[in-house]
């Protein structure tokens, strides 16, 4: 049996985690449109990435530990990791035409497309509780992204894709 206590706090911990991880991908997001400005949206990506890999290499450092470095599905691996630099690609390039605030809250649809797909692909059919809350965030997006006729920029349906694509 498990203590109520220690699952509070686990959940407590991964709500922290996961509000830090969006105040990083904000600043990431952040710091895009700024060298957006200065740099063509490749070499944006191209650094991202790379400052990525080093880190990654740094931390779990796979030349010591070469078991990290191995999978028994390479080609879904290999699948992931280019719908995420589309994804990231496409998001980027979206924070050229965006403002900040429309491209990330476009981007917060993410939830609504995972839903949308974990039916089919993994089997795990979304309920009623979970769709009304989704769609209540979903109404959130839509008010920041302030669609209508001709109040939205095309580039957000690039923001879109990028979403869809990080699902």
């Amino acid at each position: 049996m498990s203590d109520p206590a220690h699952e509070r706090r686990q959940r407590l911990i991964g709500i922290a985690l996961m509000c830090g991880a969006l105040a990083f991908f904000a600043c990431l997001d952040t710091m895009a449109k700024y060298l957006n400005h200065y740099m063509d949206t490749l070499q944006v990506v191209w650094a991202r990435y790379t400052g990525a890999f080093f880190m990654a290499v740094a931390i779990s450092n796979p030349f010591t530990r070469p078991a990290l470095m191995r999978t028994r599905r390479p080609y879904l691996q290999v699948g992931r990791s280019i719908l995420l630099l589309f994804s990231t690609l496409l998001n980027f390039f979206a924070l050229l035409y965006l403002q900040l605030d429309q491209a990330l809250a476009i981007v917060f649809s993410t939830p609504f497309f995972v839903a949308i797909l974990s039916g089919p692909v993994l089997g795990e059919w979304v309920g009623w509780r979970r769709w009304t809350a989704i769609g209540v965030g979903f109404i959130g997006v839509l008010l920041v992204a302030r669609p209508g006729f001709g109040g939205i920029h095309p580039a957000a349906l690039i923001s879109l894709a990028a979403a869809a694509f990080y699902a």
